[in-house]
């Protein structure tokens, strides 16, 4: 039995931290179980069930995701993703003609590659396709058609990839160190890095703070803390700086080069197209969910066809943006 990724439809929310923290002897053996046997099996069932209610508890507050049991023959027949005989080293996904119908299309026959060491800005106007082709990367949302390749399983994609969504939230009544222990059992980060973190977007004195007491920003930044938390390889961003104030804004946006320079590959997506500039070295222009272009900004200022007069040789992705999609 292994375990497969959805988005919740009618399921409510069932369980509190007092509730769950009941289970946490059987979380420990089945963590000792799954290190063993790779899985969770029929035998196992006590521990299973704790083990699925963790889960289940951490990714819905973390992402609003939750995991149900399946077979594990089946995952890449339900969910259109191929996953490999043996694993690499790096996370590299490869999406072909992906498409996503929502009484028409959100997404249409997107290709796209995300290489290691690549940081990728997916520019577009609002429903454009940018957050959903994200949901359908690292597999909250099941592609209409389409493939998604990479070169490591499912199970280990999560705990490589670091996650924060323009829509995603977290329990009212739960601390900031709470949360972020929940999502350090679950990877191999640690509390120094964590606190460094925290204290780099002056959130340490806000530590044992609700999440629900902090205001839109600090959340914001509060989101990257928790996708940085296990110290991903990939990281994906939606939105990172909505509702952050403009010096904080710049801080977010060094910290990231820091990132990028140390290898870090990051998708993002951002309205601000200073940032996706200054962070980006590979964008993919995107329009009614198909993409009008891809490639570096001088690969793309041929393909799209942008002249300007005040630069020629090298316009900026705001001139760019406004050549393309007025």
């Amino acid at each position: 039995m292994g375990y497969d990724v959805c988005l919740p439809q009618s399921r409510s929310i069932q369980g509190t931290p007092q509730n769950l923290a009941k289970e946490t002897a059987y979380l420990k053996v089945s963590q000792n179980l799954l290190a063993k046997h790779g899985q969770l099996r029929p035998g196992h069932n006590q521990y299973a069930t704790a083990f699925r209610k963790f889960r289940f508890y951490l990714e819905l507050l973390h992402n609003k995701i939750y995991i149900v049991p399946i077979k594990e023959e089946n995952i890449c027949e339900r969910s259109s993703y191929r996953q490999p005989h043996w694993e690499a080293d790096i996370v590299r996904i490869e999406a072909k003609n992906l498409c996503r119908n929502y009484k028409g299309f959100a997404l249409n026959n997107v290709t796209l590659t995300v290489e290691p060491n690549r940081t990728i800005g997916l520019v577009g106007p609002n429903g454009s396709g940018k957050t959903t082709l994200i949901h359908c990367l690292i597999g909250i949302e099941k592609p209409s058609s389409g493939l998604i390749k990479m070169d490591v399983s499912r199970r280990t994609l999560y705990k490589k990839i670091g996650v924060q969504l323009q829509d995603g939230s977290y329990h009212s009544k739960i601390r900031l160190y709470e949360m972020l222990d929940l999502i350090l059992v679950n990877g191999d980060g640690n509390w120094a890095y964590v606190d460094t973190l925290l204290e780099k977007f002056n959130l340490l004195k806000k530590k044992k703070a609700y999440v629900s007491n902090l205001s839109g920003g600090e959340k914001q930044k509060f989101s990257l803390v928790a996708a940085l938390a296990n110290r991903p390889e990939l990281l994906f961003l939606d939105e990172v700086t909505s509702n952050v104030d403009q010096i904080n804004r710049k801080d977010i946006i060094q910290f990231l080069n820091e990132l990028k320079e140390s290898g870090q590959s990051i998708v993002m997506t951002s309205h601000y197209l200073d940032e996706l500039e200054a962070v980006c070295d590979y964008f993919v222009f995107l329009k009614d969910g198909e993409v009008l272009g891809q490639g570096t900004k001088n690969d793309l200022i041929k393909a799209l066809n942008v002249k300007s007069e005040m630069h020629p040789m090298s316009p900026s992705l705001e001139y760019m943006y406004e050549a393309v999609y007025r």
